[in-house]
């Protein structure tokens, strides 16, 4: 097992489901040093040294009661811009997983 750092989103996740309220995500993107992040309701990124003037695309994720939740992140000048979904899947140990997006063909 590897180091990351944890994500809060005080901010809505979108997607099909979302993770339990509270819930912390993890990302490779920093430096992996166990450090918190929050990304606040007001669209910025808050570190341990505080407010980070982040540029780019932020990955985080988390498994939660069996379900995978992906998403990205774009920030633009230290403002968040927008979060996506990347993948969100029941894994179904043991049997068939149920995919939640992307949402497949079949089902739009």
């Amino acid at each position: 097992m590897g180091m990351f750092d944890s994500i809060q989103c005080d901010k809505p996740l979108p997607g099909p489901r979302q993770p339990p309220e509270g819930s912390w995500l993890q990302t490779k993107d920093f430096d992996c040093s166990l450090d918190l992040y929050t990304i606040t309701a007001d669209d910025k990124l808050v570190g341990p040294q505080g407010e980070i003037p982040f540029h780019g695309m932020l990955n985080f994720y988390t498994y939660e009661d069996d379900i995978w939740y992906e998403y990205e992140a774009k920030f633009t000048d230290g403002r968040l811009v927008e979060i996506s979904p990347v993948s969100i899947y029941l894994n179904g140990v043991g049997g068939p997983k149920e995919v939640y997006f992307p949402v497949s063909e079949n089902e739009q």
